[in-house]
């Protein structure tokens, strides 16, 4: 893979994003309007909107966490940004929760593997099924340590592909981040071991497979990587609208891409599909 080059300012052109070898077809998205809002999440209590996911069990609900900032919570979330219950996972491990992803049949899977401050050399992954009917409270859960193979790391994207819930991480090391594959059954009670399988972008802060895992994304703070597979070199790429600190990232069954930011009020961004 060529050496991964982020621009210096939001103005290069699409030629000299492609000499860069940034991959195929750059796209530039860097205007937005407010027909590009999704939703506005105004809830005090959403200060570090780290994760974003949509629900496979209920319609139209989201669910959003907190980097740092709270307790093991998710938020879970109306299309109009307003906060429907919060659910407790109480005693779950919560170092530093960055990304999420949902799965058929309701399974939820946490990344607690961030570290800007102190980059670690075991993360977490931390499970629970969605419930019936979605109201404040706990829920049982299960997590699953993972350990990295090379040292200390800083991970904020999680990708879980669908079709066989093999689980990855992306971290967000510069100039050249690493995809991190974990075994394909993972085992509690043991360090489940990692291995790189390849190179991404620098600071990726989250990822997404669509929900048929027959493409994927991940997001630095101002561009998106659309890939056609995991061990796919050529993303197309996009130019992201300027946000406060972009986080999230959703890659929805049409294509289009539902992108999120820290800070309160958060806005979330629908941004169409790239070609």
């Amino acid at each position: 893979m060529n050496p991964w080059m982020a621009p210096v300012a939001a103005g290069l052109s699409v030629a000299l994003l492609a000499s860069c070898g940034l991959g195929r077809d750059p796209q530039r998205t860097l205007l937005r309007s407010e027909d590009d809002r999704f939703m506005v999440i105004t809830d005090p209590r959403v200060t570090e909107s780290s994760g974003l996911a949509a629900s496979t069990a209920h319609p139209d609900l989201y669910y959003t966490h907190n980097d740092r900032g709270s307790g093991p919570q998710l938020f879970a979330l109306g299309e109009d940004g307003v906060v429907q219950a919060v659910i407790d996972l109480v005693g779950a491990p919560h170092v530093d929760w960055e990304d999420m992803t949902v799965l058929q049949g309701g399974n939820v899977w946490i990344g607690d593997t961030g570290g800007n401050e102190e980059p670690r050399a075991e993360v977490s992954l931390v499970w629970f099924r969605e419930t019936e009917t979605v109201t404040d409270g706990e829920v049982p859960w299960l997590s699953f340590r993972l350990g990295y193979p090379d040292g200390e790391h800083d991970a904020e994207a999680l990708l879980i592909d669908p079709r066989d819930r093999r689980k990855y991480l992306v971290t967000k090391d510069s100039p050249t981040g690493g995809i991190y594959a974990a075994p394909e059954k993972l085992k509690q009670g043991e360090v489940n071991p990692l291995e790189r399988i390849g190179d991404a972008p620098p600071n990726i802060t989250g990822a997404s497979f669509a929900p048929d895992g027959e493409s994927l994304v991940m997001r630095s703070y101002r561009q998106a990587f659309v890939y056609a597979a995991i061990d796919d070199t050529e993303p197309i790429v996009v130019e992201l609208p300027q946000s406060a600190k972009g986080e999230s990232i959703v890659l929805l069954e049409n294509g289009d891409l539902l992108i999120g930011s820290e800070g309160s009020p958060s806005e979330v961004l629908r941004i169409p599909a790239p070609a």
